[in-house]
């Protein structure tokens, strides 16, 4: 595993390995051993031939599919405002993380959402597509009802899913075994499974858990705040629907009915997204109620689109005050929210901003903006309260009831449209200097050449 990965990268490994120790210690293996029977037969270098791939692009979340529902296991209305498609795996760690999460989705939205299940038994998973089979049987057996109970019970007992314990979960279901055991010999559902497979992999399905929210794929065991983003600014969007007439039952339709069919290509894995072309002019609009710093008439505005939780924003924050201090007035920093979704704290952080913004004008946000950066490992949702209430003169109520409110959201999740509409696909932090790009925490001299060169063409003028 190369690189500063991510929790949850560690953390399935290091599950399947435990899992794997623990099949061998009942088979009465010495555990002292353990490590040299893992490594036996194991490569003892990396060629550049040998190199592994770059894992393959996934989807671009700001693209819209159309990903039938059909007659799949579903929780939730017919006519729910959003019908999120889940593709998922029963044996896979990060599918079994995100359970209690969609639970809690289903209790904040209740009828406004409705989940679908889409079989992706992983190949390398080889008690994925048997606990599938179980399910649909299920499915099959009692409808709905059984089926998510099943589920449930094969999501809570994922480390044993051999057939022996599979039978057995079935069983406790209230379930008809024979029945189980003769849909496996006729292979009853292999159809089914093979059909999902194969739609996943038309609408770019790259791994598990992956879910299309009114056709827009989010990718992976999310925290609850992401899914809520995503939840938030589809409502906005069904709704409008609704105003222009459309009925509740034909809302997905609507929203999806121009979506795509197949992913589109990706590039081959050696491949690079090209540097920003550093002429091009972004001609991204700058709203009237951001927070800004520097004169009001200078003639060189840099639009920063950054996020409170992203350590790269941070380690910039010198550079820009630099920048400041050599440039004065001449320059004027608009702040642009753009918390990325793996951050579970930056959308929180980026609403509170914005509601201590709304009570203290610039001078208080840009205060809490440095206290946050300061803090940025421990933005907790008390802490972001505390610091708003030690600046002075902002109502730390207002402030929490911000932090919650699902309209801000999808404003903040909404911010970046004008960039991806223009074909900037930007990671934080980003410059727009004059409208062009300069992207991450780059030196004062890769700012100063921009800048300067702003300065030059707004004396031509």
């Amino acid at each position: 595993m190369v690189g500063a990965q991510g929790y949850e990268a560690f953390n399935a490994i290091i599950r399947e390995e435990l899992a794997l120790a623990t099949q061998e210690a009942r088979r009465g293996l010495d555990r002292r051993g353990l490590y040299a029977r893992r490594i036996t037969g194991g490569a003892s270098r990396t060629t550049r031939e040998e190199r592994p791939a770059a894992p393959p692009r996934d989807p671009e979340p700001d693209l819209r599919f159309r990903v039938p529902v059909g007659a799949q296991p579903s929780r939730g209305p017919a006519d729910a405002l959003v019908t999120i498609v889940e593709f998922s795996d029963f044996q896979c760690p990060f599918c079994a993380r995100v359970v209690p999460t969609l639970e809690a989705v289903r209790e904040r939205y209740g009828d406004d959402v409705r989940i679908v299940w889409r079989n992706t038994p992983l190949p390398f998973h080889p008690n994925a597509r048997p606990a599938a089979v179980a399910a649909l049987e299920a499915y099959e057996q009692a409808g709905n009802q059984g089926f998510w109970a099943l589920h449930d019970a094969l999501f809570a007992n994922q480390r044993e899913l051999e057939n022996a314990n599979l039978e057995s979960l079935f069983v406790q279901q209230g379930l008809n075994l024979n029945k189980l055991r003769r849909a496996v010999e006729r292979g009853t559902h292999d159809a089914v499974i093979d059909a999902d497979l194969a739609l996943g992999a038309r609408v770019g399905v790259l791994g598990t858990p992956i879910f299309f929210i009114n056709g827009r794929p989010l990718r992976g065991s999310q925290p609850l705040e992401t899914f809520v983003t995503a939840i938030d600014a589809a409502l906005l969007e069904a709704r409008g629907e609704i105003q222009r007439g459309t009925p509740r039952a034909a809302v997905y339709e609507a929203l999806t009915r121009d979506g795509l069919t197949q992913a589109p290509a990706r590039p081959a894995p050696s491949a690079r997204r090209p540097a920003p072309d550093p002429d091009r002019v972004y001609d991204i609009a700058i709203p009237s109620d951001a927070p800004s710093r520097g004169g009001a008439d200078a003639p060189v505005v840099i639009q920063e689109f950054a996020d409170f939780q992203c350590p790269f924003c941070a380690r910039v924050e010198p550079t820009l005050a630099r920048i400041r201090e050599v440039y004065g007035e001449r320059v004027r920093f608009v702040w642009r929210n753009y918390p990325l979704p793996f951050h579970d704290n930056a959308m929180p952080a980026a609403l509170a901003a914005m509601e201590v913004y709304r009570q203290g004008g610039n001078a208080k946000f840009w205060a809490y903006h440095d206290l946050l950066f300061a803090h940025s490992n421990d933005l907790t949702e008390d802490n972001l309260v505390q610091w708003a209430r030690e600046l002075g003169g902002i109502r730390s109520r207002r402030v929490r009831r911000a932090i919650h409110d699902s309209q801000g959201r999808a404003q903040i999740g909404a911010e970046m449209d004008p960039m991806r509409a223009a074909g900037a696909h930007i990671g934080t932090p980003a410059f727009l200097i004059n409208g062009r790009l300069l992207q991450g925490a780059q030196p004062f001299e890769a700012f100063q050449r921009a800048i300067d060169r702003g300065l030059q063409e707004a004396t031509a003028r």
